[in-house]
């Protein structure tokens, strides 16, 4: 159960995340099938690089 406060806070997050999830639809509207497969896949790519590593490998490089 929640507080007054609570029961206020939780419907304006509600009504947040539903303009939210309306304006993406909106923007992936914009684009075809092929167009949104790319950026999931370039997402994924880039969210499971470590870049951590990258810059590491670079260091290596350049101490050389």
């Amino acid at each position: 159960m929640l507080t007054p406060q609570g029961e206020t806070i939780y419907k304006l997050h509600e009504r947040l995340d539903e303009r939210i999830q309306a304006a993406g639809v909106h923007l992936m509207a914009q684009y075809t099938g092929e167009q949104l497969e790319f950026i999931r896949d370039f997402m994924n790519k880039l969210t499971s690089h470590s870049f951590l590593k990258l810059d590491e490998e670079q260091t290596r490089e350049s101490n050389f």
